[in-house]
């Protein structure tokens, strides 16, 4: 989870922008362009590859314990492994029982006792335990205000309160459920005003972070929807994650570490893949593409 990012003092390197959010995306762009500095280069660190063979992987997660969980879309399951990537045991089939997927999306893990996954094919988003027994699922039916809308989330998040916010790519909308599974009708984030195309979002412990690689900018929620500023810069934005000290993101080529006031960013340079994911497990950067999972160590 990205931590709290505070607003910094005025500075010459990449800082938050509040709006007009049109013309200051113009002007940041051109100072990018002009002073290419202000994203300090790194030199490129080697992958290593872990395995190959997945099918159609979209997603992966870390346990606290190392863990990771990867979603195989095409497989329509989940494959656990240790942290140097040793197969620990594969979960799931295509279908819409109870444990059951139809092109996962998204997986959070959480604390490792309860697993979120994204299943847009059965318009829902299913709770599991630790050994993947099945105890909810999340869906608009039989609520009565959403009734007519399908719930197909690509892309899902949880926060410290145990909250789980869903984006609905079917109305460009995200939404909140309790811990229970129920939608919370107070909360009803539109994102048509604001965000073209979004990839991924994260939580922080009180903002919501969102993607627009259209844009090439991070746009900043409060947990209760309010806009508050974006940060720019990031061209081409797939995937964000967070330690205690420090912002990661990943583009196409490159990963950022960024402070936690986003006043200066390093870059690593990536051979050119198509990454979907990362995890961060210590030291050890894990990178997801669909068929494979490399990992670099920093």
């Amino acid at each position: 989870m990205l931590k709290t990012l505070q607003k910094p003092e005025s500075s010459p390197e990449i800082r938050w922008i509040l709006p007009n959010r049109s013309l200051n995306i113009r002007l940041l762009t051109t100072l990018l362009f002009l002073f290419p500095g202000l994203l300090q280069a790194q030199e490129k660190l080697p992958l290593k590859l872990l395995f190959s063979g997945l099918e159609g992987a979209v997603a992966i997660d870390r346990s606290p314990m190392g863990e990771l969980f990867i979603l195989e879309a095409d497989r329509h399951r989940i494959l656990k492994t240790d942290s140097l990537g040793n197969p620990m045991e594969r979960f799931g089939s295509r279908g819409d029982g109870s444990q059951q997927f139809d092109q996962p999306s998204d997986i959070e893990v959480t604390n490792g006792m309860r697993l979120y996954v994204a299943d847009p094919g059965n318009q829902r988003i299913q709770l599991l335990d630790r050994r993947f027994n099945h105890v909810a699922s999340m869906s608009f039916e039989g609520t009565r205000s959403q009734r007519s809308t399908p719930l197909r989330a690509t892309k899902i998040a949880v926060s410290n309160e145990g909250f789980l916010y869903a984006y609905n790519v079917v109305d460009h909308k995200i939404y909140r459920f309790d811990s229970y599974g129920r939608p919370d009708p107070a909360f009803n984030l539109e994102l048509s005003a604001t965000v073209t195309e979004l990839t991924t979002f994260h939580l922080s412990a009180n903002a919501l972070w969102v993607a627009d690689p259209e844009q090439a900018v991070i746009h900043r929620y409060s947990l209760t929807g309010q806009y508050l500023n974006f940060v720019g810069g990031f061209d081409q934005l797939i995937e964000m994650e967070g330690t205690s000290d420090a912002a990661w993101l990943l583009t196409r080529q490159t990963l950022f570490r960024c402070d936690l006031s986003f006043k200066q960013c390093q870059s690593l340079s990536l051979p050119e893949k198509d990454y979907i994911d990362l995890a961060i497990v210590g030291t050890r950067i894990y990178l997801l593409t669909s068929q494979s999972l490399y990992t670099l160590t920093l």
